[in-house]
């Protein structure tokens, strides 16, 4: 999880690094955690949780897939009815929701776009995420919308953002990406970002 500044398409990297909001406040009993985001959130500390709660069992050493067919282990078992499954993945959309919302008051953008695949292999989240975020955000209703790109937001960072004009860097934007490497171009889609819409990811 990251946070830095695209301009005029290109992430800008600060001399002193990137930034990032794995430290942003989160609360959860059900997931655990240290009170920060990413302790909270990621899949690690999802499927901690899942075993903890014997969702799923013990990770094994020679699953070839390792954590990414753990999650999808616990997806299957949620979408079967596992009432505790589903309540772990809501958790998680809750807790998101808050975090988008948190970002949103302070950034302000136009246009929210959240991605990563706690929201597109999970779509059924969506609703607490949304009510998390209309809970908690203090600037009037906006909507959320899911990334086109789908699985290859990684490719195009999950949060972007124009800033008023009153700011000195028109066209800049903030990214947030679950996995984010420093100075990577963000895809355009065929169109230049700076004539894009505003969009904001977490």
């Amino acid at each position: 999880m990251g946070y830095a500044l695209v301009i005029d398409g290109r992430v800008h990297c600060p001399a002193s690094g990137p930034g990032t909001i794995a430290g942003l406040p989160a609360r959860s009993e059900l997931l655990g955690g240290t009170g920060q985001l990413e302790s909270t959130v990621s899949d690690e500390a999802v499927l901690a949780a899942a075993r903890r709660l014997r969702i799923l069992p013990a990770a094994s050493a020679t699953r070839a897939n390792g954590s990414a067919g753990a999650v999808t282990d616990l997806l299957r078992a949620a979408r079967a009815g596992n009432q505790q499954a589903g309540d772990l993945l809501a958790e998680r959309a809750r807790v998101l929701g808050e975090s988008v919302a948190l970002l949103r008051d302070l950034l302000n953008p136009d246009e929210l776009v959240v991605g990563g695949q706690a929201f597109t292999e999970y779509p059924e989240g969506m609703e607490q995420v949304e009510k998390a975020f209309a809970a908690c955000s203090v600037l009037p209703p906006r909507d959320i919308r899911v990334t086109a790109f789908g699985n290859r937001v990684q490719e195009a960072g999950p949060a972007s953002s124009r800033w008023a004009g009153s700011t000195p860097i028109r066209w800049a934007r903030c990214v947030v990406p679950e996995h984010w490497t420093p100075g990577c171009r963000i895809p355009s889609r065929g169109r230049s970002l700076s004539a894009a819409y505003a969009r904001a990811w977490a």
